[in-house]
């Protein structure tokens, strides 16, 4: 057939198109046509019909989900592209390179980033956790949207607290009394000590050192009857 010399029943390649006969009978192609040759897909010279790698990728076909692909041998998320074209592996809305950098399992669809204030920026990159416009860097309370400050170190954050200071004093009253509510030393002043400043008492007793009260207007008044009496 080959004219090569050889009669065809002794020609191991009666065609001399490279393959042999014995290995086109396995492989399913014309021993006799040099135009019939076995499917080899990775150019391995082992026809695809008896191949167990046929692209060549190094995983074998009942374990690639892409037999006829070198490039591609697993689909994680099942959507048709495989994983090494697919930006998002597991289909989870996060992108494998973010969840790399974030920490999380990219071929996991269960396994996400921490985003702790939903804004598509994962907790370990987000310098503001929480979103609420103070950075983490100077959020005393970095989880808690509605705080960010905690003056008095108490674990309530000021938003919270009602005596911000800590100094016994309500927030209210010392903007009342015209003190510092986040300055445990700048209390409003409160004479008599019963608890409400001198700005809002009506009555402070016992009367400032110094000040005429009762008492001296009623000591005065004894001696002017009794200087008046002696005249007469």
């Amino acid at each position: 057939m080959d004219s090569d010399g050889d009669c065809d029943v002794l020609d191991e390649d009666a065609d001399n198109d490279g393959w042999s006969d014995s290995d086109e009978a396995t492989c399913g192609s014309d021993t006799m046509d040099p135009d019939s040759v076995p499917a080899d897909q990775d150019g391995d010279s082992e026809c695809d019909a008896v191949d167990s790698d046929i692209d060549g990728d190094g995983h074998d076909n009942d374990a690639d989900e892409f037999p006829g692909d070198a490039s591609e041998w697993v689909d994680s998320d099942g959507d048709g592209t495989g994983d090494n074209a697919d930006a998002d592996d597991d289909g989870d809305g996060w992108s494998d390179a973010t969840e790399s950098d974030c920490g999380s399992d990219g071929v996991d669809e269960d396994s996400v980033p921490a985003d702790f204030d939903g804004d598509g920026q994962c907790d370990d990159l987000d310098p503001d956790d929480d979103g609420d416009g103070v950075a983490d860097s100077d959020d005393a309370m970095p989880n808690d949207q509605s705080e960010w400050d905690d003056t008095d170190g108490d674990g309530i954050g000021d938003n919270a607290d009602l005596d911000d200071d800590n100094d016994g004093w309500s927030d209210a009253e010392e903007g009342e009394c015209g003190a510092d509510q986040y300055d445990s030393d700048s209390t409003p002043t409160d004479y008599d000590n019963n608890g409400v400043c001198d700005a809002n008492d009506p009555i402070i007793e016992p009367e400032p050192e110094g000040t005429p009260g009762f008492g001296l207007i009623s000591a005065l008044a004894m001696l002017a009857l009794a200087a008046f009496a002696r005249r007469d």
